[in-house]
Protein backbone atom coordinates (compact mmCIF):
# COMPACT_ATOMS: atom_id res chain seq x y z
CA UNK A 1 0.00 0.00 0.00
CA UNK A 2 2.72 2.41 0.66
CA UNK A 3 4.38 2.12 -2.78
CA UNK A 4 1.12 2.97 -4.11
CA UNK A 5 1.36 6.38 -2.34
CA UNK A 6 -0.89 5.40 0.97
CA UNK A 7 1.04 6.09 4.22
CA UNK A 8 1.21 2.27 6.52
CA UNK A 9 2.04 1.75 9.74
CA UNK A 10 2.71 -2.06 10.42
CA UNK A 11 2.74 -3.63 13.58
CA UNK A 12 3.77 -6.75 14.82
CA UNK A 13 4.33 -8.02 18.88
CA UNK A 14 8.29 -9.15 17.92
CA UNK A 15 10.36 -5.99 18.51
CA UNK A 16 13.23 -7.77 16.38
CA UNK A 17 11.41 -8.24 13.79
CA UNK A 18 9.97 -4.57 14.14
CA UNK A 19 13.71 -3.55 14.15
CA UNK A 20 14.71 -4.93 11.35
CA UNK A 21 11.62 -4.09 8.48
CA UNK A 22 12.31 -0.43 9.76
CA UNK A 23 16.25 -0.83 8.62
CA UNK A 24 14.57 -1.73 5.29
CA UNK A 25 15.17 -5.59 5.70
CA UNK A 26 12.57 -8.50 5.58
CA UNK A 27 13.23 -11.29 8.11
CA UNK A 28 12.20 -13.99 5.42
CA UNK A 29 13.02 -14.06 1.85
CA UNK A 30 10.85 -12.55 -1.15
CA UNK A 31 12.36 -11.09 -4.01
CA UNK A 32 11.65 -7.34 -4.29
CA UNK A 33 10.62 -6.85 -0.50
CA UNK A 34 13.94 -5.56 0.91
CA UNK A 35 14.36 -2.79 -1.77
CA UNK A 36 10.27 -2.23 -1.62
CA UNK A 37 10.57 -1.87 2.15
CA UNK A 38 13.94 0.53 1.80
CA UNK A 39 12.82 3.27 -1.09
CA UNK A 40 9.02 3.32 0.83
CA UNK A 41 10.99 3.76 4.72
CA UNK A 42 13.17 6.59 2.75
CA UNK A 43 9.90 8.24 1.10
CA UNK A 44 8.26 8.51 4.39
CA UNK A 45 5.46 6.20 3.54
CA UNK A 46 5.84 3.51 6.08
CA UNK A 47 7.28 2.69 9.14
CA UNK A 48 6.70 -0.19 12.05
CA UNK A 49 6.00 -0.16 15.13
CA UNK A 50 5.40 -2.55 18.41
CA UNK A 51 2.47 -0.12 19.80
CA UNK A 52 -0.69 -1.36 19.48
CA UNK A 53 -2.23 1.52 20.46
CA UNK A 54 -0.80 3.53 18.25
CA UNK A 55 -1.27 1.61 15.66
CA UNK A 56 -5.07 1.33 16.33
CA UNK A 57 -5.10 5.20 16.30
CA UNK A 58 -2.95 5.62 13.05
CA UNK A 59 -5.67 4.66 10.81
CA UNK A 60 -9.66 3.59 10.27
CA UNK A 61 -8.67 0.69 8.21
CA UNK A 62 -6.67 -2.04 9.57
CA UNK A 63 -5.05 -4.91 7.92
CA UNK A 64 -4.84 -7.71 9.90
CA UNK A 65 -2.14 -10.70 8.36
CA UNK A 66 -2.21 -13.03 11.63
CA UNK A 67 -1.74 -16.92 11.33
CA UNK A 68 -5.25 -18.82 11.03
CA UNK A 69 -4.82 -22.47 11.48
CA UNK A 70 -6.97 -24.82 10.03
CA UNK A 71 -8.51 -27.80 11.85
CA UNK A 72 -9.08 -31.26 10.63
CA UNK A 73 -13.00 -30.77 10.74
CA UNK A 74 -12.41 -27.85 8.45
CA UNK A 75 -12.80 -24.90 11.01
CA UNK A 76 -9.76 -22.40 11.11
CA UNK A 77 -8.28 -20.71 14.38
CA UNK A 78 -9.43 -17.17 14.53
CA UNK A 79 -8.19 -16.29 17.99
CA UNK A 80 -4.73 -14.63 17.14
CA UNK A 81 -7.45 -12.28 14.90
CA UNK A 82 -9.78 -11.58 17.50
CA UNK A 83 -6.89 -10.49 19.76
CA UNK A 84 -5.45 -8.63 17.36
CA UNK A 85 -9.10 -7.03 16.00
CA UNK A 86 -9.35 -5.95 19.86
CA UNK A 87 -6.31 -5.07 20.46
CA UNK A 88 -5.91 -2.44 17.91
CA UNK A 89 -10.02 -0.68 17.61
CA UNK A 90 -11.51 -2.22 20.72
CA UNK A 91 -14.22 0.37 20.36
CA UNK A 92 -15.22 1.08 17.16
CA UNK A 93 -14.74 -2.10 14.44
CA UNK A 94 -16.36 -3.34 11.06
CA UNK A 95 -15.09 -6.84 9.92
CA UNK A 96 -14.36 -6.94 6.46
CA UNK A 97 -12.10 -9.99 5.61
CA UNK A 98 -10.03 -10.91 2.05
CA UNK A 99 -8.80 -14.41 2.09
CA UNK A 100 -5.06 -14.06 0.63
CA UNK A 101 -4.02 -15.81 -2.39
CA UNK A 102 -0.08 -15.03 -1.79
CA UNK A 103 2.29 -18.17 -3.03
CA UNK A 104 5.58 -18.01 -1.45
CA UNK A 105 8.32 -16.32 -3.34
CA UNK A 106 5.03 -14.31 -4.82
CA UNK A 107 3.53 -11.99 -2.04
CA UNK A 108 5.24 -8.66 -2.63
CA UNK A 109 3.37 -9.30 -6.81
CA UNK A 110 0.25 -11.23 -6.15
CA UNK A 111 -0.43 -7.96 -3.44
CA UNK A 112 0.78 -5.40 -6.36
CA UNK A 113 -1.28 -6.78 -9.15
CA UNK A 114 -3.46 -9.53 -7.50
CA UNK A 115 -5.31 -11.45 -9.90
CA UNK A 116 -8.77 -11.61 -8.32
CA UNK A 117 -10.08 -10.05 -4.51
CA UNK A 118 -12.41 -11.65 -3.00
CA UNK A 119 -13.82 -9.66 0.18
CA UNK A 120 -16.75 -10.25 3.07
CA UNK A 121 -18.23 -8.84 5.24
CA UNK A 122 -20.03 -9.54 8.89
CA UNK A 123 -22.37 -7.26 8.44
CA UNK A 124 -23.86 -4.92 5.53
CA UNK A 125 -21.47 -2.03 4.93
CA UNK A 126 -23.34 0.95 3.15
CA UNK A 127 -20.44 2.75 1.81
CA UNK A 128 -20.58 5.67 3.92
CA UNK A 129 -19.30 3.89 7.20
CA UNK A 130 -15.65 2.75 7.97
CA UNK A 131 -14.73 2.10 4.46
CA UNK A 132 -17.04 3.70 2.24
CA UNK A 133 -16.86 4.25 -1.90
CA UNK A 134 -15.51 1.18 -4.08
CA UNK A 135 -14.59 -0.74 -1.10
CA UNK A 136 -17.60 -0.18 0.23
CA UNK A 137 -19.35 -1.41 -2.29
CA UNK A 138 -17.29 -4.40 -2.77
CA UNK A 139 -17.79 -5.41 1.25
CA UNK A 140 -21.75 -4.78 0.70
CA UNK A 141 -21.76 -6.72 -2.51
CA UNK A 142 -19.77 -9.82 -0.94
CA UNK A 143 -21.58 -9.44 2.51
CA UNK A 144 -25.15 -9.75 0.13
CA UNK A 145 -23.61 -12.56 -1.71
CA UNK A 146 -22.60 -14.38 1.34
CA UNK A 147 -26.01 -14.02 2.90
CA UNK A 148 -28.09 -15.29 0.18
CA UNK A 149 -25.62 -18.19 0.02
CA UNK A 150 -26.51 -19.48 3.41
Amino acid sequence: MASLGHEVLGVDIDAVKVDLLNSGKGWFHEPDLDPLLADNLAAGRLRFTTDLADAGEFANVHFVGVATPGHEDGAYDLSQLFAAVSSLVPDRIEIVWNPEFLKEGYAVEDTLRPDRIVAGAAAAVTGRGLLGGTAGRIASAAAGALKAST
